[in-house]
């Protein structure tokens, strides 16, 4: 008898746990199918708060990102955040010989329509609505920025780049302010440009770092670019120099943090994977810290 109200009570705990560990998945419609996101909500709604939409990378989903990026915490300091999840864990971003492309799967629209149901529910300040990502995010990031400039004032994409197809369509109508964080020592998305790599498959080919960090920074009408080599603090194997571009069109600017030693990772985040497979972790800046000091600045 014990032992059966001891299974009993195990099978009560695994359920609540199940339970709790569940993502509260919200769901939109999108051409005929169900497009779904998380969100993190302040806990005041009663002012006009900024909203960071957060892509996940290749392969992953919106739960992880919500989980493992480190933006969760910034509902604390008022923001919205939302996590939308991609097709099969994929941003179409113009990667045409990528095994997942689905040229009938309209990302920008998704967002778009996600923009405005979120907000009609909440109090969204539309003037300062920005994008972030990693890796296939970072790519999404530079898309919402490019085909929908009118909806944000701010991207910061992590190492991933504007692919070929994407610079078919820039420039964009609208300034936008760019912040991109980017190793050189990236074993999946270049530095320097070309094909994103991972083991022997290769896929499309995104610009050179730089030249779309010039690309923004022309578009947005700034001035001459500064270099300054940040604090080298920690013991990583790694150094950050900023290259800033400022003085555009109605306040915008560029950044680039380019990680010199950094892997595929986000700088202060999570060794996810192994060295020998994503490479170093910089330690000497936080990107959520710096991303959201950006972002702050940054309103239409």
């Amino acid at each position: 008898m014990k032992v059966k109200k001891i299974i009993l009570l195990l099978l009560v705990v695994a359920c609540a746990l199940v339970a709790w560990s569940r993502p509260d998945w919200q769901t939109i419609e999108v051409d005929g199918a169900a497009r779904e996101y998380l969100l993190d909500l302040p806990s005041d709604l009663t002012k006009p708060c900024p909203l960071i939409v957060v892509f996940h990378g290749g392969g992953g989903n919106a739960g992880q990102a919500r989980r493992s990026s480190g933006f969760s915490r910034l509902a604390d300091s008022g923001y919205i955040l939302v996590y939308p999840n991609g097709t099969n864990g994929h941003w179409q971003v113009g990667m045409t010989d990528h095994p997942k492309y689905d040229a009938s799967i309209d990302d920008a629209r998704f967002i778009s329509l996600l923009l405005d149901r979120l907000e009609s529910e909440y109090p969204v300040d539309s003037n300062r609505v920005y994008a972030t990502g990693a890796s296939n995010g970072g790519m999404m990031s530079h898309l919402v920025g490019i085909e929908l400039s009118d909806r944000f004032v701010a991207i910061a994409p992590m190492i991933g780049g504007i692919t070929s197809e994407m610079e078919k369509s820039f420039p964009p109508p609208n300034e936008v302010s760019v912040l991109i964080i980017q190793g050189t020592d990236d074993p999946l998305v270049p530095y320097e440009g070309g094909p994103v790599t991972i083991g022997r498959r290769k896929w499309g080919r995104l610009l050179p770092t730089e030249q779309a960090a010039i690309m923004w920074a022309e578009h947005n009408r700034c001035g001459s670019a500064r270099t300054e080599q940040l604090p080298d603090t920690i013991e990583d194997e790694c150094r950050v120099e900023l290259t800033t571009w400022d003085g555009g069109k109605d306040g915008s600017e560029v950044l680039l943090y380019k990680v010199i030693g950094g892997g595929h990772t986000a700088p202060g985040g999570m060794q996810y994977l192994p060295e020998s497979v994503i490479g170093t972790v910089c330690r000497d800046i936080d990107a959520v810290d710096v991303i959201e000091e950006f972002f702050r600045r940054h309103h239409k």
